[in-house]
């Protein structure tokens, strides 16, 4: 939920230097489909639940989370995390990183984010062929603390060194 977190926080919280948002995801409850799809989705994941293990542990373990029990209810749950409102307050430069084939990337998580920011944002996109893939880089952490890291030396400087 650090994608959610994090940003929420700097919202609040002014004396954040830098924030970095991996991937930016403002709005949980986006995710939920709306319409025909939105109201068959709760009964479709609660039988592949019986089916598979993984998915059961997925969700399981985010209903846990929310304190939740019911797919219905992590779902209506979800609808409350919704910080777009407050991310104008956001006064620390901000990166926003995405990674290709991260399921929270791409989601317009990031254009959300940072067209209600007034703070500087910067945006990085992380590819397959630059060698990070997954969510927050996956096996890729080489290149995501290469990208990372000298965005964060770029905008707070170098400590001097004693």
């Amino acid at each position: 939920l650090a994608g959610y977190l994090a940003p929420r926080a700097a919202a609040f919280e002014h004396r954040i230097a830098a924030l970095v948002c991996d991937p930016p995801d403002p709005n949980l409850g986006s995710h939920i489909p709306g319409g025909l799809v939105g109201l068959m989705a709760a009964p479709i994941i609660s039988v592949e639940e019986k089916l598979s293990a993984d998915k059961r542990e997925f969700f399981r373990a985010r209903m846990a989370t929310h304190g939740v029990r019911t797919i219905e209810d992590y779902f209506a749950t979800l609808r409350d995390y919704d910080m777009l409102s407050v991310a104008s307050q956001i006064t620390a430069p901000t990166l926003l990183v995405e990674c290709e084939n991260d399921p929270l990337a791409g989601s317009d998580g990031a254009k959300a984010l940072a067209s209600r920011m007034t703070a500087p944002t910067s945006h990085i996109a992380l590819t397959v062929a630059s060698g990070a893939s997954g969510h927050c880089g996956g096996l890729g952490q080489n290149v995501w603390d290469s990208a990372v890291y000298n965005w964060v030396d770029a905008t707070l400087g170098r400590p001097e060194q004693a």
